[in-house]
Parts: structure tokens; C-alpha cells; sequence
């Protein structure tokens, strides 16, 4: 099975924000969680940007998600 990385940035993107929107929080409030710029949360949300392992396990507590569903598709 071939995975394409550009893809699975978009995929956890779009689902880091489904959660945020769903949790009615912002992005500056979840840049503060991340201890970056909100620019930068929405260059993940976007999958221009990779979120890294670290990051990752920061936001999925944050957001009481289990880490599946940053792969849904």
C-alpha cells in the first residue's frame, strides 16, 4: 500500500479542524495550546503544513480526540 504524505496532512488538517469547530474554540485559542501563531494552526488545518508527533499528542489531549480520528477520511 502506497501512501502519499501531502494526502495524510490534509487528512489530519481537515479533521484537527472538524474538532476545533466542534469544540467552538479558535484558532488563536488552539495556537496558544501549540505555542504557535495561528497562522501556523491553519497551515495545518490547511496540510500545507505537517503537525509533528509531539504536537500532535499536545492537541489530541487538548481536544479530548482519539488519535484514529485524525485519519478519518
Amino acid at each position: 500500500m502506497k501512501f502519499d504524505e501531502a494526502q495524510i496532512n490534509c487528512c489530519i488538517g481537515r479533521n484537527l479542524k472538524r474538532w476545533r469547530l466542534k469544540r467552538s474554540l479558535t484558532l488563536v485559542q488552539v495556537a496558544e495550546v501549540l505555542q504557535v501563531s495561528w497562522q501556523q494552526v491553519q497551515k495545518y488545518e490547511s496540510g500545507a503544513d505537517r503537525l509533528s508527533a509531539a504536537r500532535l499528542y499536545i492537541i489530541k489531549h487538548y481536544l479530548n480526540m482519539p488519535y484514529e480520528n485524525f485519519f478519518r477520511v
